[in-house]
């Protein structure tokens, strides 16, 4: 369940990233204006490309541990952790067609 809370933290900095800067600058960043280096937070930047560098390994992983509780006849837990996994990265596959969510992805790996 710790690897699952992983997507959850991401979410949370790429937020709190977004919102730190446009209160910043005044107004809402868009690509390449201005590079998110410019803002000069280099440690909640490289947590948030921590985050999103690690989201896909954390729930493939989650997902394969859910599979061998399953295995080991756990099958309440791991069946809760194979359905959570899913269920958030569907999540994630859905918000990166949302089009802020698209163009501050845009911008933050500009």
């Amino acid at each position: 369940m710790v690897m699952l809370s992983l997507p959850l933290i991401t979410a949370l900095l790429c937020a709190s990233f977004y919102w730190r800067a446009r209160w910043s600058l005044g107004y809402a960043p868009s690509y390449g204006n201005p590079d998110p280096k410019q803002l000069d937070w280099p440690v909640h930047q490289s947590l948030v490309m921590l985050g999103l560098v690690f989201l896909l390994p954390a729930m493939l992983s989650s997902f394969c541990l859910g599979g061998v509780l399953v295995y080991r006849r756990e099958k309440l837990r791991g069946q809760v952790c194979m359905m959570l996994s899913v269920l958030i990265f569907g999540v994630f596959v859905l918000l990166g067609k949302v089009q802020v969510v698209g163009e501050f992805m845009a911008w933050i790996l500009d």
